[in-house]
């Protein structure tokens, strides 16, 4: 591997099934019309689970790993309620964060032995409606949003593994992982007691 190359950035998502997210991308319309929001740009819903760094020369032992990791974790049910921000950003929130969602990203040491470096994990996990927004487009939509009902729920059956490279603007999937709570066994082998 060579050190001085540049390291791509890594990113693990949730994306919402297409019914939750066309709702999403509905309820984002009627909030740009509400404050008349001139432009934001368009992105897919979806909820960062974590992220790191890593060289592209080490993805090719990294994604087997990875999908044997993804292959024990049982699908499993996520449920989006009501509206949150910071700064820039203005989200609906996930809560509770579901078990099977914790306890993958509680096993941060078996992450790191997989990628081989640090794995961020997202603290609050959320589908931002709107992101980069200036403090004051935020508050508004914040003022006449924050307190408003929303609830959705869908099945999280895989996850999407993206890579961005160095000095590219924007994230390429790179493949899914599904979920299948299958149990991955250390494979016995036969070997020789005494040579």
């Amino acid at each position: 591997m060579d050190n001085s190359q540049e390291k791509a950035s890594y990113l693990l998502l949730i994306e919402p099934e297409k019914k939750v997210s066309f709702r999403i991308e509905k309820l984002r319309d009627s909030i740009r019309s509400e404050v008349n929001m001139v432009q934001n740009p368009f992105f897919t819903p979806s909820i960062a689970v974590l992220d790191y760094l890593q060289h592209e020369s080490y993805e090719a032992r990294m994604l087997p790993q990875l999908r044997k990791f993804f292959a024990q974790v049982q699908p499993f049910t996520l449920q989006l309620t009501d509206f949150g921000s910071h700064p820039d950003t203005f989200y609906i929130q996930v809560k509770p964060t579901p078990k099977e969602l914790l306890r993958m990203t509680n096993k941060k040491n078996d992450l790191r032995n997989i990628t081989r470096t640090n794995v961020n994990v997202h603290p609050l996990f959320h589908i931002p409606v709107f992101k980069d927004l200036d403090t004051d487009m935020c508050s508004c939509i914040s003022e006449k949003w924050q307190n408003k009902h929303f609830e959705d729920l869908f099945v999280v059956k895989e996850l999407i593994f993206m890579r961005k490279k160095p000095h590219q603007r924007h994230y390429q999937e790179i493949t899914r992982f599904p979920l299948m709570g299958k149990e991955v066994k250390p494979q016995f082998v036969q070997g020789r007691l005494f040579e």
